[in-house]
């Protein structure tokens, strides 16, 4: 078995207010010196401080770039993340940054299964269906990485400005 075999399922694209964190891309650029490892470090406080906030509306669900939502709130995220980190082994909550602009930190808040693989999908779509999660059947191979509108997306944006 390969050391990074996984499967990520992608809950949410999120954005939150920065609060100092500085603007730049973190999505595919690994940090280049001290300075980029303390604003990805202050950037996953901001989140994590974000996320435990009273406030409703401290984390903002928008639509990301590789599928659609899979989930109306970051409530709605926790139970299910709380549901796959106790029945399911070797699942656990991820937040990968994308960038921080205009004043917001944004990310993708998943949950990532090591050591699953492709052919163990369907079964662990089964049992995150278990957690009471009610969406249609094509959101799950979708918000997997797998489907129609994830493949349809990734094939516009590659083809993009190749006319």
């Amino acid at each position: 078995m390969s050391e990074n075999q996984h499967l990520e399922l992608e809950l949410y694209f999120g954005l939150c207010s920065c609060w100092g964190v500085s603007e730049g891309r973190f999505y595919g650029k690994p940090p280049q010196n001290d300075y980029d490892k303390q604003n990805r470090a202050a950037a996953m406080r901001v989140i994590q401080q974000e996320l435990n906030s009273p406030w409703e509306h401290a984390i903002r669900i928008g639509h990301g770039m590789r599928c659609e939502q899979f989930v109306e709130s970051n409530e709605e995220a926790q139970k299910i993340i709380d549901y796959a980190e106790k029945n399911i082994p070797n699942a656990c909550s991820v937040i990968e940054l994308v960038d921080c602009m205009h004043g917001n930190v944004r990310f993708y808040r998943k949950i990532k299964f090591d050591g699953a693989t492709e052919k163990q999908l369907e079964g662990l779509i089964e049992k995150l269906k278990q957690s009471g999660h009610n969406v249609p059947d094509e959101f799950w191979k979708t918000a997997f990485g797998f489907g129609k509108m994830y493949h349809y997306r990734r094939q516009s944006s590659a083809n993009r400005g190749k006319n």
